[in-house]
């Protein structure tokens, strides 16, 4: 079906809340468990071959011989100077709370508690959530989407976020070493110790410019692509979600729902651009009363769009391939009616 649409949730109980949404509105849907991706390009070493690398990444960038050094360039290849920065004081900062704790903590001590665990992965997600929010607006705004204000759930000072971001750096060092045992009381006890230079890690090459092989190898830093695959769920509809529902419909029914952003930005441009070819169907076929196919196939060629819901001069396009299915489906819908020779708006 041209105007069935989908969207993809990270859980069954998000997608089937939406699913209730619908339905109450009158849109059929279903759901479907479906495979999700994550791509990721990490580096992986020892903290101390990070630390060292981080550092000579900013002396040579710094540098008047950078021939053979990553260029600025935009997007994920670019180097960000303040976040080399600042995750090598992290890194700096982790190794010396690691340092410490293998010298006061023995072996089937415990290292954390399962409560610290989850204060500073809020504090560092509330942060991250006031940060990326005004983007994230920007862009749908962009889109012709208006994202009402985020309430802030708390202020998260700076050194709290500092101090979080340390905490699970640690945390996340031990756990990859396998370092960690979790007892019953919810207790993160140190299984074993080892020598802080060896404490391997994993690192995102966001921010670190184009890094080859070779300027890696002379730190045993290896470049990996980490692929996680997991379940997603998605919602399929019907496509009255186009022809009946507007974009605030669709972000009430999104509140506080783990829809996927990827997804849910691809499914915003398309619900748009079949907005916009429905609109113009609709608009035409109107405006004749009855209407050949061939002639609306001609007539929806660079169709400039009458309705004031659109601010900016739009012309569509609908192509015969996409033309036909599309009068099908609206005259099942009950949309149109009358034959090929005299399409009419139904009612």
């Amino acid at each position: 079906m041209v105007l069935e649409e989908s969207l993809r949730f990270d859980s069954a109980e998000g997608a089937d809340a939406f699913i209730r949404y619908l339905r109450k509105k009158g849109c059929k849907a279903h759901r479907k468990t479906v495979a999700g991706f994550l791509e990721t390009d990490e580096l992986e070493g020892t903290i101390d071959s990070f630390i060292a690398f981080l550092g000579d990444l900013l002396e040579r960038e710094d540098g008047e011989e950078n021939d053979d050094w990553p260029d600025e360039e935009d997007g994920a290849g670019r180097f960000d100077r303040d976040s080399v920065g600042s995750r090598r004081e992290q890194l700096k900062k982790a190794r010396a709370r690691l340092e410490n704790l293998f010298v006061s903590c023995a072996e089937g001590d415990v290292a954390f508690t399962e409560e610290e665990l989850h204060r500073h992965g809020d504090d560092l997600f509330e942060h991250m959530a006031q940060a990326v929010f005004p983007v994230m607006q920007r862009d749908l705004a962009e889109m012709g989407i208006d994202l009402p204000p985020r309430e802030k759930n708390r202020d998260v000072p700076d050194e709290q976020v500092e101090e979080a971001g340390v905490f699970l750096t640690v945390f996340d060092i031990l756990d990859e070493n396998g370092l960690l045992g979790k007892d019953r009381e919810g207790n993160y006890r140190l299984a074993r110790r080892i020598p802080v230079e060896q404490s391997r890690m994993k690192m995102s090459t966001y921010g670190l410019g184009n890094i080859g092989d070779e300027e890696l190898e002379p730190y045993g830093i290896l470049a990996c692509t980490n692929i996680i695959m997991d379940s997603q769920h998605e919602v399929v509809m019907e496509g009255t979600v186009v022809t009946e529902f507007s974009l605030d419909d669709l972000e009430e029914g999104l509140i506080d729902l783990d829809v996927d952003a990827e997804s849910l930005d691809a499914f915003y441009s398309r619900f748009e651009m079949k907005r916009l070819a429905v609109m113009a169907l609709f608009e035409v076929v109107g405006g004749a009363e009855k209407i050949s196919f061939g002639n609306l196939r001609e007539r929806l060629t660079g169709y400039t769009l009458q309705s004031d819901k659109v601010e900016a001069p739009v012309k569509v396009t609908l192509g015969q391939d996409l033309l036909s299915p599309l009068v099908a489906e609206l005259r099942k819908m009950g949309y149109l009616a009358g034959s090929q020779e005299n399409i009419r708006l139904a009612g």
